[in-house]
């Protein structure tokens, strides 16, 4: 790219996706996973669900964090401005699901129906749910990109965390497949219904939202947006958990299926997103 065309026409945005900026879209969807696999287990009572997405948060998301900072000694000084910056509430929400979170699963183990354990379970879900909602805020904060600008994201980032939630909590048998079956089947939709609409919203929208709309639909984004989140994140799921409703169990086989299919939607989706970002020109009449 030569140095001017920035100001005249739709420049991608590179620094959340490229090269070292990989770390930070596979850090988004961590807290995704992690969060939406805690708030599934305290739903069905799983306490190895709460372990597991209590570890994916603390060592894959923080860790992610830790190897995309330039001096990850100094990460600390990010959590200071929480009234400016969705970056510093999000790392303040991590910080607080890891401390909560560990007590809750203490209080789970040593003593279990607690009032420590109920107060501990309650402050790590809601920190659960912040870390989730956090990345979808932080996307729409950035003004420079309009495509990320809709309050949809932080709704969409939630449902596909509690979708995959449910789903590695069933695979783990955690879950009552008749019960689970269905909640997925009501979020697959509720999901995917959202997705069309947020498409849509941007399809006629600005100009850049517009062209953001049919790189995902059309563009260098339609294979990893049609196989990676329709094919393989949707319907694939769509089906198999049709058929353990209808059968009232789901082979250990499917469930695992079942997880992949859900980490790879997810994975697309926010690829998918991140890529598709363009900067507006600074030329009203720049393409």
């Amino acid at each position: 790219m030569k140095p001017y065309e920035w100001m005249v026409t739709y420049t991608p945005q590179t620094v959340w996706i490229e090269r070292k900026g990989v770390l930070i879209w596979l850090s988004l969807y961590a807290g995704v996973l992690g969060g939406g696999t805690y708030l599934a287990s305290l739903y069905f009572g799983s306490l190895h669900g709460m372990i597991l997405g209590w570890l994916v948060i603390l060592l894959i998301k923080s860790g992610l964090h830790l190897a995309h900072a330039k001096r990850p000694g100094r990460l600390w000084r990010m959590v200071l401005r929480p009234q400016t910056s969705w970056i510093s509430r999000g790392l303040i929400l991590t910080g607080l699901f890891i401390v909560f979170g560990a007590l809750q699963i203490a209080a789970s183990m040593r003593a279990p129906g607690s009032g420590a354990e109920l107060f501990f379970m309650i402050a790590a879900g809601i920190c659960a749910f912040g870390v989730i909602v956090y990345s979808g805020f932080t996307m729409s904060s950035v003004g420079g990109i309009p495509f990320w600008n809709s309050a949809l994201l932080p709704t969409l980032f939630l449902l596909w965390a509690v979708l995959t939630g449910v789903v590695v909590v069933t695979a783990m048998g955690g879950a009552r497949v008749e019960t689970a079956a269905l909640d997925i089947l009501v979020l697959l939709v509720a999901s995917m219904f959202l997705i069309v609409t947020y498409l849509s919203v941007a399809a006629y929208g600005e100009p850049v939202m517009k062209e953001s709309a049919k790189a995902v639909m059309k563009g260098r984004m339609a294979p990893v947006f049609f196989i990676g989140v329709v094919l393989v994140g949707t319907v694939i799921p769509l089906v198999t958990s049709f058929c353990g409703y209808r059968a009232g169990m789901l082979p250990v086989s499917l469930s695992f299926v079942l997880v992949f299919c859900t980490i790879v939607g997810g994975l697309s989706l926010t690829y998918a997103a991140l890529k598709a970002g363009l900067y507006s020109p600074l030329s009203p009449g720049g393409r």
